[in-house]
């Protein structure tokens, strides 16, 4: 289960003090509340913290957690796709060496292709923050 982050906490007490200005809790449950919801360090027990009240008060957690999906899909992207580009480059470089052997120019090309292709998904990915 993955863990909440400070911002996680923080739209949770924004929604426990919405449920609270609301009327829907009474003060010794606020705090209560708001003691699991600042200590909580998983999904799990921020769901605890906003148990059983309605879900249209929550959205920034709603966001947040597409938010994060959003971020992973992307990520495995440029992953994926900074692995099989970095899978040719060795199936080439092997192919070259096997046909007509290696100058020393043609050995020093791939570690210098594997670094651009690295730090081109470094950047891409760090892009999308």
């Amino acid at each position: 289960m993955p863990l909440v982050s400070d911002r996680d906490r923080e739209a949770a007490t924004v929604d426990l003090r919405s449920h609270y200005a609301s009327g829907r809790l009474s003060l010794s449950e606020l705090t209560e509340r708001l003691q699991i919801a600042l200590t909580a360090r998983r999904r799990s027990d921020l769901s605890a913290a906003l148990r059983e009240l309605p879900w249209r008060d929550r959205p920034a957690l709603h966001r947040r957690g597409a938010e994060m999906i959003r971020r992973g899909i992307f990520l495995a992207t440029v992953v994926i796709g900074w692995a099989m580009v970095n899978v040719f480059l060795l199936v080439a470089f092997v192919a070259v060496a096997a046909l007509h052997g290696l100058t020393l120019l043609e050995a020093s090309l791939l570690p210098v292709a594997w670094l651009v292709t690295t730090i081109v998904a470094f950047r891409v990915a760090g892009r999308r923050r």
